[in-house]
């Protein structure tokens, strides 16, 4: 399992620190992203399953971060790191899940990601595939749609990579057993997590990918997603 993580620092000796912590837990697995600029564009454009922010920086704090992600609706996790330890009182009007206090960086950070591997690992649900001699288990969260391919369904990940498997589309979507997926033609199911944009009968996804809704399904990809943006 893989945790696609992003820290924000604009302490070098502090994030490198932060990081070599993170990336020397064996399971599951930290991807880390660095930024010591918090006014970084780029910061909310990498995926991420986490989000840790230093709170006391310049011109852009670690609130306002965290706010920018609620006005998006991300699922993403966070934690706050600061030297202020009177800083966690002020973080409760926050959507957070920790706070690590830099001057009990150990004994915070270790308690801090027991708690969250529990919940990461809790968290992720699975598609099990299955195709000629290759069957493995694709989190949801990395399925970004299926299509129809005459007897075939594709399965374009969000690495990029594309499975075939042999089977119904109708099968697939009950197997999913996930409000994450809506199907939006007969043709086609899309990870709600994904969507960029709905514009008129149109789906923009995150990869690019534009797609049609047929008519009979406007309705239910709207409300899908204006229901998924509201819980996130």
């Amino acid at each position: 399992m893989i945790i696609r993580t992003i820290l924000v620092d604009d302490n070098e000796q502090d994030l490198n620190i932060l990081k070599l912590k993170f990336t020397s837990i064996k399971e599951p697995i930290y991807e880390v992203t660095v930024f010591n600029n918090p006014q970084d564009e780029n910061i909310f454009k990498i995926p991420a399953d986490l989000f840790v922010f230093d709170i006391d920086m310049p011109k852009v704090t670690g609130f306002d971060l965290a706010k920018k992600i609620n006005e998006l609706s991300n699922t993403t996790s966070v934690i706050f790191c600061s030297q202020h330890d009177d800083l966690v009182f002020e973080s409760f009007r926050l959507n957070f899940n920790y706070f690590i206090r830099k001057s009990h960086l150990d004994q915070d950070f270790n308690y801090a990601i027991e708690k969250l591997n529990h919940q990461f690992i809790n968290k992720v649900k699975y598609y099990l595939y299955s195709s000629n001699e290759v069957k493995c288990k694709i989190p949801l969260q990395q399925i970004i749609s299926i299509e129809v391919n005459h007897n075939y369904c594709s399965f374009y990940l969000e690495n990029s990579e594309v499975l075939t498997e042999r089977k119904p589309i109708s099968v697939i979507e009950k197997e999913l057993s996930s409000s994450y997926f809506v199907r939006i033609h007969s043709s086609y199911l899309i990870n709600i997590q994904f969507i960029e944009s709905l514009k008129s009968n149109k789906v923009i996804l995150k990869n690019g990918h534009i797609l049609s809704i047929s008519r009979s399904k406007l309705k239910l990809v709207n409300d899908a997603y204006n229901t998924f943006r509201i819980e996130r």
